[in-house]
């Protein structure tokens, strides 16, 4: 697809595609947010695939729901000696300025949805000549992509690397907050919330199992899996009916083993589910038929500046959503309203899922609200036209 005219917007990306995790999602959602306002969209993706995934698994070009990706794979290169791997990352911006150059003209907006430096580095002189709007869209505070980082690699990344940018789209209040307050960041900047194909994700009336649901990446600490599962615990004392189901990967070996230690000595073994990852059309499926959805994060920098990408889904498809109440949460949710609230803790979470359990038909009523505040806060449409319209005002200025 050759990218040439001002209704055109090509996200860059070191996300999966078109089969990830939740930022790919979030892309997905986006890019189809696009589609619905007569934008055409591309996604140019530089995943680094390695054990995880293959390169069978990601073709160089294709189309997935209408939106047309490219893959420039880089396979992961730990094994390798620092020389050699500063080698392959120029290799890569270099793959990446190509494209560019053969495909995108100087109308284009440009998204970029990366942690990475050097692509950055090389996408802004391709934009400085070609005078193409560059815009960085941030869902996380930057220190969670600094740890381990030199002294030297800090300072640039938090005090010139954004300035690289004509502006910036970030996914919370408090985010925004921080690069105004904390980095004194000048340029343009908005807020765009965590965003919902609301296509995919529809209510509906299929026939809904005992089973208690949780997705995303199977981190004990970033996700307050202990949280649940002790919660999910004391449940089955009065319900042994019940299943909880978790899909998703561990993200290292050693919370796999971590993971199964604690179902063990909780005595689950029988009730909990290792499901591992689905696609997201699967999970469409498995969310629309559960019972009960949870999200247990607990207090975190990532919860304080970040947003749950599953957390829109479970809105989405109108179910009893129990959710704690940590970051901005509470900006958008209310509880018994559009969602069951709870303390990021082992008693809390356990009182709400007994809560559903006594008057479910009530908390089916609070699940249609979750529905509409999903529909309401986070429209991939509404937020989709938003985008433009920043991307035209910063592109006028």
């Amino acid at each position: 697809m050759h990218v040439q005219n001002k209704n055109n917007v090509l996200i860059i990306t070191s996300e999966a595609f078109p089969y990830g995790m939740a930022g790919t999602n979030r892309i997905i959602s986006l890019a189809k947010g696009f589609k619905l306002n007569n934008v055409d969209v591309e996604v140019l993706s530089i995943f680094k695939y390695g054990k995880s995934y293959t390169q069978t698994n990601f073709p160089v070009h294709g189309t997935y729901e209408r939106i047309a990706y490219t893959n420039v794979l880089i396979t992961e290169a730990k094994h390798l000696t620092r020389l050699i791997r500063v080698f392959k990352r120029n290799i890569k911006s270099l793959l990446i300025l190509i494209f560019l150059i053969r495909n995108v003209d100087k109308n284009t907006r440009i998204l970029y949805y990366s942690p990475w430096i050097w692509p950055a580095l090389f996408i802004r002189l391709f934009t400085f000549v070609r005078r193409n709007t560059f815009i960085k869209e941030e869902t996380e505070h930057p220190s969670l992509r600094l740890k381990g980082k030199s002294k030297i690699y800090r300072t640039f990344y938090l005090n010139y690397y954004y300035e690289i940018f004509d502006g910036l789209f970030v996914i919370t209040q408090n985010l925004y907050d921080f690069f105004i307050r904390e980095l004194r960041y000048r340029k343009p900047i908005m807020v765009v919330p965590m965003v919902v194909d609301l296509e995919c994700y529809n209510m509906n009336n299929k026939t809904i199992c005992n089973t208690i649901v949780f997705s995303g990446e199977l981190d004990i600490e970033k996700e307050g899996l202990d949280i649940l599962l002790c919660a999910f615990a004391d449940f089955t004392k009065n319900h042994p009916e019940y299943t909880l189901n978790l899909y998703g990967k561990p993200v290292s070996h050693t919370h796999e083993l971590r993971i199964n230690n604690l179902i063990g000595n909780l005595s689950l073994s029988k009730s909990v589910r290792l499901n591992g990852f689905k696609t997201r059309d699967e999970l469409i499926e498995i969310l629309s038929t559960a019972r009960i959805l949870v999200f247990t994060r607990p207090p975190s920098i990532q919860a304080t500046y970040g947003f749950s990408t599953k957390l829109g889904e479970y809105l989405a498809v109108g179910k009893p959503v129990i959710a704690t109440k940590v970051g901005e949460i509470d900006r958008y949710l209310v509880d018994r309203v559009n969602a069951f609230l709870a303390d990021p803790d082992c008693l809390s979470v356990h009182a709400k899922m007994e809560e559903i359990e006594n008057d479910y038909k009530f908390a089916l009523e609070v699940g249609k609200e979750a529905r509409n505040c999903a529909i309401k806060h986070f429209n991939n449409k509404i937020e989709a036209e938003r985008m433009i319209d920043f991307f035209g005002s910063v592109g006028d200025s």
